[in-house]
């Protein structure tokens, strides 16, 4: 298995962990310190997980708080994966990069 391939299953691992139906919107993730005994990894795989979710707005972190559950839907659930989010996370870049460009 490539690192690359070991890298998307852990997202997806961590992906149905999250949108399994355990939490609701609105509820409290478990700390990273627990999702990493949980899943059996280590802490920077589990934040690069959590910003790329944050940044496409499925999860919200405050600062102090926790990380939230903003979204879920059983059609998201279903269309969430390591490589559809990877696809979401740069057409979002892409869409911000575009109207810098615009603006500038």
């Amino acid at each position: 298995m490539t690192i690359r391939e070991e890298s998307n299953e852990l997202t997806n691992r961590i992906i149905q962990y999250i949108f399994s139906g355990e939490f609701k919107p609105g509820d409290r993730l478990p700390s990273e310190r627990d999702m990493c005994r949980i899943l059996h990894t280590s802490r920077p795989k589990i934040r690069e997980v959590i910003q790329t979710l944050s940044y496409v707005g499925y999860l919200k972190t405050i600062r102090g708080s926790g990380t939230y559950l903003v979204k879920n839907n059983e059609l998201m659930v279903r269309s969430v994966s390591a490589s559809n989010l990877i696809l979401e996370f740069e057409k979002k870049k892409l869409r911000e990069i575009w109207q810098v460009r615009y603006i500038l």
